[in-house]
């Protein structure tokens, strides 16, 4: 059974989506809402850049790695669009802005919200002048479609709050994207050891303490649930529980799960 138009509206109506709202969104359209083709997953985002309407903002994960992976970037390719999910290959086909990140670009409704320009102000993913660090200080609406409330912009917020686990690393870039080893340009970006495998990213025990917080809107679904909650109301429950649980955004942090 394909979704509704209505069933749409009742979803951004649960998920407390509004006119003027800035969204940063995570996808599993599947697990949201049963089979999509790319004809239902166009129209939910259509509908959804109606809800926010022209003063709103949405960006979806178009990520790549590409620097990581020594790979030329180009912000007009569809190339791993679709392991971000139905909705991020829905923005490609509707011409959503591309930011120029070469390890985690994003798919953008509009270049600019109401404060500012969205693209890196300077060559690197995490931090004040990069688009996870805008979305941060403007205090984006998260919504996960689907998924757990694992968003990756918990990534600029452990940045933000120091973990031990992480730290800057840079790759040789060009502005054309092209990967060159002798190139005098680098990008940053924060990165973990890959030498101890409970510091890599696992969200099962920080969704578990985070969905029954008041911060947290959470709507039944489909086959899972979908979760909204601004990104500042985040920061500060792992600003309160990182000191006292670590590794609670890690594999480290699976011995707290039931």
């Amino acid at each position: 059974m394909t979704p509704s138009s209505r069933s749409f509206s009742a979803l951004w109506d649960g998920l407390g989506v509004t006119e003027g709202d800035h969204l940063f969104v995570h996808s599993s359209l599947a697990l949201a809402l049963g089979n999509v083709d790319d004809a239902t997953a166009t129209e939910l985002l259509e509908s959804l850049a109606e809800r926010v309407g022209d003063l709103g903002t949405i960006v979806l994960p178009a990520f790549t790695y590409s620097l990581g992976r020594g790979e030329n970037f180009s912000r007009e390719s569809s190339a791993g669009l679709n392991l971000m999910g139905a909705l991020s290959g829905a923005a490609h086909r509707m011409n959503f802005y591309r930011t120029p990140d070469p390890m985690f670009s994003m798919l953008c409704s509009r270049p600019v919200d109401r404060t500012g320009p969205l693209d890196p102000e300077r060559s690197c993913s995490f931090g004040p002048e990069s688009t996870f660090g805008k979305m941060f200080d403007r205090n984006y609406k998260v919504v996960c479609l689907g998924l757990d409330l694992g968003s990756t912009l918990l990534h600029e917020i452990e940045v933000r709050l120091q973990v031990d686990y992480r730290f800057w690393k840079a790759f040789p870039w060009t502005n054309c994207g092209r990967v060159t080893p002798d190139s005098q340009e680098v990008w940053w970006t924060s990165v973990r050891s890959l030498d101890d495998p409970d510091t890599q990213a696992d969200f099962r025990a920080f969704h578990e303490m985070f969905r029954n917080h008041d911060a947290v809107t959470t709507v039944k679904a489909g086959r899972r649930s979908s979760y909204s909650y601004f990104a500042q109301d985040c920061f500060a429950f792992l600003k309160e529980q990182l000191p006292i649980l670590p590794k609670l955004l890690t594999r480290g942090g699976r011995h707290m799960l039931p």
